[in-house]
């Protein structure tokens, strides 16, 4: 009798530990970011300024920046990683194949080779996914684009490609307001388009999070994807909550990770302030790098004694080091593997550092 006393109350103390999977349908994990390793690093300024540009792409041996306060003729600046020397400037506003009809958007963050060896960078133009040659642009100083698809624009979702092919896209749709009901809120989507002509879904959400604050709810579910640069997964940090929500593209299975402690989906939301949480990722095959700012505004509260943390998880979401940065506020980052050196740079300070991984002080 005793025995079985005590494994109803394990199974109901279990249960209570639990999320609740009528906001989040799939599994969650709690990682608590104090258990692992932790060790400080410091950035070298580098002699770049990335004043009036919104974010930064590593690929290959070169760093792309996409200039967005309307400073310069061309969208994008290159710079060699090895040597920070400038090589180039390239993208200009028009509706031509190779223009740019809106500030364009290098927010998949992947890149590939072609059959001959240049590197492609997928960048969303407005409703229009382009693929870059980078390397021919770089060549002939001018923009070349080898192919377009249709998308979704970044304001509606997030989008990658699927096995490098611009027909096949993973769409993370934000939430929203149904323009047909007022005031009624839609859930977040999560879609596998298929040649631009069969979808399916990851049902994911159950129901929407307990807003009582003045940031709209649709913004707790704000992200960017990353993908496993030779995989089907992928891992989308939210913005303004403390979850990574892993996909696959070929199973549709779906599971989270959750910060110990951190408001979850299943709190009441009652702060006026907007509180960053993962705010930029890069990944590698091996390992996804996210900038994780915690319970610090960012946007309004430029505090030069705050540091934030590089968090590194392997892809079944295990938590394996965190970095905290002795120096710097960053608002995004890109990892290159050739260097093993994380840039990141804050575009209010227009200041750009690297981060030597595993060469810690």
């Amino acid at each position: 009798m005793h025995k079985f006393l005590y494994i109803f109350i394990a199974v109901l103390f279990l249960a209570s530990c639990g999320h609740n999977k009528k906001y989040f349908k799939y599994d969650i994990e709690d990682v608590n970011i104090d258990s692992v390793p932790c060790t400080d690093i410091y950035g070298e300024l580098l002699p770049i300024n990335v004043s009036g540009t919104n974010s930064l792409f590593i690929a290959d041996s070169l760093l792309l920046v996409d200039k967005q306060d309307g400073s310069s003729r061309y969208f994008f600046d290159v710079y060699n990683i090895i040597t920070f020397d400038s090589i180039t400037s390239f993208g200009l506003r028009g509706r031509a194949k190779n223009e740019f009809l809106d500030i364009p958007l290098i927010s998949t963050k992947q890149y590939y080779y072609n059959e001959n060896g240049d590197v492609i960078v997928p960048i969303i133009d407005s409703n229009l996914m382009k693929e870059l040659n980078l390397s021919q642009s770089v060549k002939r100083n001018h923009t070349i684009i080898e192919r377009m698809s249709p998308c979704h624009s970044d304001v509606e979702g997030s989008t990658v490609l699927i096995d490098n092919k611009p027909d096949n896209q993973f769409v993370y749709f934000y939430a929203h307001e149904d323009e047909f009901y007022r005031g009624k809120k839609k859930l977040p989507q999560v879609m596998v388009i298929i040649e631009q002509k069969n979808s399916k879904e990851i049902k994911c959400f159950g129901k929407l999070l307990n807003n009582n604050s003045d940031t709209k709810t649709e913004f707790f579910y704000w992200g960017k994807l990353v993908k496993q640069p030779n995989s089907d997964n992928l891992v989308l940090p939210l913005y303004l909550m403390n979850y990574l929500l892993f996909f696959n593209s070929s199973n549709m299975k779906c599971h989270a990770v959750h910060i110990q402690n951190r408001p979850s989906f299943e709190d009441k939301i009652t702060s006026d302030k907007s509180i960053t949480c993962f705010l930029s990722a890069d990944a590698t095959n091996d390992y996804i790098y996210v900038y994780y700012t915690g319970d610090y505004d960012i946007i309004s509260e430029i505090n030069p004694d705050y540091r934030g943390r590089i968090l590194q998880f392997d892809w079944s979401g295990k938590l394996i080091k965190s970095y905290f940065l002795h120096d710097a506020v960053l608002t995004d980052i890109s990892y290159s593997a050739m260097t093993n050196t994380l840039y990141g740079m804050n575009i209010y300070s227009g200041s750009l550092y690297s981060f030597k991984l595993g060469e810690e002080n």
